[in-house]
Parts: structure tokens; C-alpha cells; sequence
């Protein structure tokens, strides 16, 4: 588990309350596709690229899964790279690309009330947070799940604040975020 997949592991547990989570999360070959699996990418496979469903299933991967007492479940794919989110030509496609996989994922694997996949990174341009927020819209009218994009200021206001704000009141010491959000702060560099 990298950095920013340990950050999104603590802010889901202290911020977001989930009881159980998980990263790296793929499908067993026991669980099989479900009929409604195969509804919904009927649906959206023209978008995906050519192959089984139960390839594209097997080959998924959740970056950390949240389950929570409310009966929601957070599913969240993490991305950091140092000059900004850029997958070369193919950007937008790709953000949508792996939105489009986790969904058939998380519509076969699990049964929530809410469902909340989210995108979560340090910087996306604004040219390609427009085109991915109208491919998310229609994916939505697909699964009846919450789509968000978490990036930028939203990553700062939305993630890196609340855990700092709680972070002395956090006990235990085996999250390597927290260790780092506290270790930042003894030195006024987390405000």
C-alpha cells in the first residue's frame, strides 16, 4: 500500500467512520458474474475497452474499499504523481475507463444503500475534470451510484484538513499517515 492509499485508508476509518476496510481489493473467482452485472455492462460496454466481462472483472482493482455502519460503502481509486494526474493522450478516457471497471466490480461484489466511488488525487487540470464530470454524470444515470472527484483544494479541504484537524486525538500509532500528518505538525508545517 503506497502513501496516499494509507492516507485514504485513515481518512476513511477517523473521517468517514467506516468500520471495515480494505485495500487492493479484487474479486474471487468463487463470487462468479451476476445477472445484473451483465445488464449494466451491456449498458456501458461500448465505452470500455473489448473484452469478457469476467476478464474485465478479474482484472479489477479497487485501490480501498470502506464499509460503513450506515449501510454506505466508499470505493475509492487514489492517484498521486508529482506534476499533476496525466495519463498521456488518453486522460479523461482513463479516469472514466477505471470508473466504468469499479463499477461493474462493485455492482456484482457488493449491496449497499449508497454507494460512493470516488476518484481521489493531488491535481487534475480543469480541462479534464469538465470532460470527466460529464462521463461520470451518465454513469451514474446508469448504476444509481454517487460518483465524486476529490482533487486539489477539494483534496486539501476534504481529506488532508479534517485528519489533521483530529490527528492528536488519534491514539494509535500503526497508521504511517497519521504518523507523518503528526510528525508534520510537531514542526508547525500542518496548520
Amino acid at each position: 500500500m503506497d502513501m496516499m492509499e494509507n492516507l485514504i485508508v485513515s481518512w476513511l476509518k477517523h473521517i468517514k467512520k467506516c468500520s471495515l476496510i480494505e485495500s487492493n481489493y479484487k474479486m474471487s473467482v468463487a463470487v462468479g458474474v451476476k445477472q445484473e452485472t451483465e445488464e449494466l455492462y451491456k449498458k456501458i460496454k461500448k465505452d470500455l475497452p473489448k473484452g469478457k466481462l469476467e476478464t474485465l472483472l478479474f482484472q479489477t482493482e479497487i485501490d480501498v474499499v470502506g464499509l460503513c455502519k450506515s449501510n454506505s460503502l466508499f470505493v475509492v481509486e487514489v492517484a498521486y504523481h508529482e506534476k499533476g494526474i496525466v495519463y498521456g493522450k488518453n486522460t479523461v478516457k482513463s479516469i472514466l475507463n477505471k470508473f466504468r471497471r469499479i463499477s461493474l466490480l462493485v455492482k456484482n461484489c457488493f449491496r449497499y444503500k449508497k454507494i460512493n466511488i470516488l476518484f481521489v488525487g493531488n491535481e487534475l487540470s480543469e480541462k479534464y475534470l469538465l470532460q470527466i464530470d460529464k462521463g461520470i454524470k451518465k454513469l451514474a444515470k446508469a448504476t444509481g451510484f454517487n460518483y465524486q472527484i476529490i482533487v486539489k483544494d477539494g483534496f486539501l479541504n476534504e481529506v488532508l484538513k479534517p485528519l489533521a484537524n483530529i490527528v492528536d486525538d488519534i491514539k494509535d500509532h500503526n497508521e504511517c499517515s497519521i504518523r507523518m500528518l503528526k510528525l508534520l505538525k510537531s514542526f508547525d508545517l500542518l496548520k
